[in-house]
């Protein structure tokens, strides 16, 4: 097979030396080929040729991973058939399979096995898939709120979340709340920080208008947003409307007087107004009889 020629932008970032480098790109156009690339630059490196064993390299899936181990392998193997005598490279190749090429999952798992009494941890620990983490948070999840319920009357707070998210017989609809918020959370990069973001949106002064809080604010957007969706629709119909006499004379006045309503909605942004503004009636438009 012949070899795939990097173009000039993969050979600098393969032969970049200036620190931290992000490399991104879509998926298919070579990250892959770079990063060996870049690997093989140091561990050939004429004046200082690294060890692989020095590295750590993530990849997003345990097939992935051994996918870049075997290139990894191939490249060194060529390297040393041209100089069969290189003790280093010789090394290298003894030591593809012991070097950290793994998952992020598989590296920190690796770590805290290796200093489990360290990390106060039993060694013999295992990591929990999808489903047994799920059953273990709901069952977390399921414990706080038991003791938060058996404090009810010392937890005001709690108890008037409850009784603003809480509906029916059970409190199924808080726990989904959590779980939602949970799914959220762990995909930031400061999941506290992000909650006190949140938490101080919603410490507002006593009597701050709808629209300034955050929910007044998206409902608002989207009253707008809808608003200026019908205006545009309206006034497509208007153009269809005149380029025919019948329909013209017919429909052309009911669509402006829809579109006059829509205007007068639109000139309300502030909350009292929208709810004073209420969602007029429409005028129904019937085609003209051929």
């Amino acid at each position: 097979m012949a070899e795939i020629r990097a173009t000039p932008q993969q050979r600098a970032a393969a032969e970049d030396r200036g620190g931290a480098l992000l490399v991104a790109a879509a998926a298919g156009s070579g990250k892959t080929k770079v990063l060996v690339d870049r690997l093989m630059g140091y561990l050939t490196d004429p004046t200082d040729p690294a060890d692989l064993d020095e590295f750590l390299i993530i990849t997003y899936t345990r097939a992935a991973a051994s996918e870049l181990r075997g290139k990894i392998a191939t490249r060194i193997a060529e390297a040393l058939a041209g100089t069969p005598n290189d003790r280093h490279l010789q090394r290298q190749l003894t030591r593809v399979y012991l070097a950290q090429i793994s998952t992020v999952h598989s590296f920190c798992q690796a770590v805290l096995r290796q200093y489990a009494a360290e990390a106060n941890l039993p060694a013999d620990f295992r990591v929990a898939d999808e489903q047994q983490a799920a059953a273990l948070r709901a069952q977390t999840l399921r414990d706080v709120l038991s003791e938060l319920y058996a404090k009810l009357d010392d937890e005001p707070d709690f108890a008037a979340m409850i009784d603003t998210l809480g509906y029916g017989r059970d409190d199924r609809r808080l726990l989904e709340l959590a779980e939602r918020s949970y799914e959220v959370m762990r995909c930031k990069v400061d999941p506290e920080a992000w909650m006190a973001d949140c938490l101080r949106a919603y410490a507002l002064p006593e009597g701050t208008p709808a629209e300034q809080t955050l929910w007044g604010a998206y409902y608002l957007k989207a009253r707008r947003d809808a608003l200026e969706s019908a205006d545009a629709m309206l006034a497509q119909a208007e153009a269809l409307c005149r380029a025919d006499a019948a329909l013209e004379q017919k429909c052309l006045p009911l669509l402006q007087k829809n579109r006059e309503t829509v205007h007068a909605l639109m000139a309300e942004t502030t909350w009292d107004g929208c709810v004073e503004a209420g969602l007029p009636s429409f005028g129904v438009m019937r085609m003209p009889k051929d």
